[in-house]
């Protein structure tokens, strides 16, 4: 009975938001977060190859595309639970507006952009970015990579960022 829950509830926001009423705020459920079990381990630490470096480009984008092309590109990475980012996003489209700035056009919340995470080996991982241009405007653009990785000694958390080429969609 979850729709009529939700139909109930809506129906009594949208009456009190129309006659200017006061809503009571309720109770707040419960929080669970500290006293789950979980028998997934966590991460241990993660590494890169010799020579290169967390969100170093592996593949990186093409100079140019037509508006409706998939760009690909790929970083090395760390794994995605040692953070969240709940407030940000592992991979981001920008956009150039002009000489260095950039803007931000989509996310990976966005159905256009997906971020795929990838173990290679042992403790090293990568993320596969693709973008599918089919709404993107002509213009100037690069694709971003955020993420934290964590050290195999004291587990300290780093955080880090990768940039593609600056391509062109037309």
């Amino acid at each position: 009975h979850t729709l009529a829950g939700f139909q109930q509830e809506f129906e009594r926001l949208a009456e009190a938001i129309a006659s200017g009423t006061a809503v009571a705020q309720g109770v707040y459920p419960k929080d669970f977060k500290l006293t789950q079990l979980t028998l997934q381990p966590g991460v241990v630490y993660d590494t890169t190859p010799r020579g290169i470096k967390f969100g170093d480009v592996l593949v990186d984008a093409g100079a140019q595309y037509t508006t409706g092309d998939t760009v690909v590109v790929e970083f090395q990475s760390a794994h995605p639970k040692n953070d969240l980012l709940t407030m940000c996003d592992f991979a981001v489209v920008q956009r150039r507006i002009e000489g260095d700035r950039f803007e931000d056009v989509a996310g990976d919340r966005d159905p256009q952009l997906t971020f795929n995470w990838q173990r290679v080996k042992g403790a090293e991982s990568k993320a596969v970015l693709r973008w599918n241009t089919k709404d993107a405007q002509p213009g100037e653009y690069r694709l971003v990579h955020r993420g934290v990785s964590k050290a195999f000694w004291f587990g300290r958390k780093t955080p880090f960022e990768g940039v593609s080429r600056i391509f062109r969609v037309s």
